[in-house]
């Protein structure tokens, strides 16, 4: 204990003093350093990250957008789509139709239609084919039926009290069966008082 106050002089009192003091205010100003006051020297590598930074420093740092570039190639042509209005030629069409119901008197009718929801370039042909029987544009059947291109097929399979069975168009003044591009007509006459009925399926093809 002599030995060391032997040795702590006045000037040696000053220096641990201004050590101290310089200590105590660099750690202080570690923590209460304003904003930008630090230089880039003094931050340590990786202690930053982008996150801290603010909106702007980010965009800042990310620079401006660049030019368009050139267009790429263009890619292979996808399916077609689906139908929206006309039949694509040699596209078929199908469907059913049946007409049923109880005449009072001999001659009573019925009228009924066939929609094809899509429309064909033109009115097609009409054949009516009877149970049990092909044509050349019509080699089908109920169960599958077929058209030739530009023929609407009309394939009855039951029939009872048929006096008269047409298919005509919106005016029903053709001659012979006959259609309209978006469909038909469908009229049952009755030979005798008591139920009549026709049922079938029907197809065309666009031609």
């Amino acid at each position: 204990m002599k030995k060391v106050r032997s040795r702590l002089t006045f000037a040696n009192l000053i220096s641990c003093l201004a050590l101290f003091v310089a200590l105590g205010g660099a750690s202080y100003a570690a923590t209460q350093l304003p904003k930008n006051s630090i230089s880039s020297k003094q931050i340590k590598k990786g202690s930053i990250q982008l996150s801290d930074l603010s909106k702007g420093a980010r965009r800042h740092l990310a620079g401006t957008v660049g030019a368009r570039g050139p267009a790429g190639q263009a890619g292979p042509v996808g399916p077609a789509g689906p139908q929206t209005s006309t039949l694509a030629s040699g596209q078929t069409l199908r469907g059913v139709f049946n007409l049923d119901f109880e005449a009072a008197t001999a001659g009573d009718g019925l009228g009924s239609d066939i929609s094809f929801g899509l429309n064909l370039p033109q009115a097609p042909r009409v054949e009516i084919v009877d149970p049990e029987t092909t044509t050349p544009n019509c080699p089908g059947s109920v169960q599958n039926p077929q058209a030739a291109r530009g023929v609407l097929c009309v394939y009855e399979i039951f029939e009872s009290n048929t006096g008269t069975f047409s298919v005509c168009d919106a005016e029903c003044e053709t001659e012979g069966p006959a259609a309209e591009p978006w469909g038909a007509e469908l009229y049952l006459f009755a030979k005798a008082k008591g139920r009549a009925f026709v049922d079938g399926a029907w197809a065309t093809t666009a031609p």
